[in-house]
């Protein structure tokens, strides 16, 4: 079952009283998502002859939240990276190396800490490289950013 990896931050729902429990019952996977396919009945018993083996439930929600916490850490690692290169006075191919290392580092962290290796699980990434190479673009403008500022401060100032 999909469950969210980080949680730093509670979930919120909008709806209150009993439209807001049985709301978030639902997207925490509490009750039936689709009560028609019969996803959630306390009994396996399928009547489409299937038994009811391999089938899996995809929750958009769970899967939306990993990679708003993912981004969230990749935005906060191009930023410190950008700091720490900037201050230690990396310059050309040398910065640029720093940002790839540190990007592709803070990934197979998240993999390795967090997704215990099943990528599959927890996002819609389609393998290893597609997940270290997701955000790769917006990373390296804040890194960027962050590099030229800090380097500016040490030493043109």
């Amino acid at each position: 079952r999909n469950r969210p990896v980080f949680s730093f931050f509670p979930p919120r729902f909008f709806c209150s009283g009993s439209a807001g429990r049985s709301y978030a019952k639902m997207m925490m996977g509490g009750a039936n998502m689709d009560p028609m396919a019969g996803i959630g009945q306390a009994n396996n018993a399928s009547t489409d002859g299937t038994s009811g083996t391999g089938r899996k439930m995809f929750n958009a929600y769970l899967a939306s939240t990993n990679a708003l916490h993912v981004s969230d850490a990749r935005a906060y690692m191009s930023l410190v990276a950008g700091a720490v290169a900037g201050v230690t006075g990396l310059t050309n191919l040398k910065g640029a190396c720093a940002f790839l290392i540190m990007h592709f580092v803070t990934g197979a962290a998240v993999v390795v800490f967090k997704f215990n290796g099943k990528i599959d699980k927890y996002t819609s990434a389609s393998g290893l490289f597609s997940f270290l190479t997701q955000e790769l673009q917006k990373c390296s403008l804040s890194f960027i950013l962050f590099w030229t500022l800090f380097y500016g401060l040490v030493y043109l100032f």
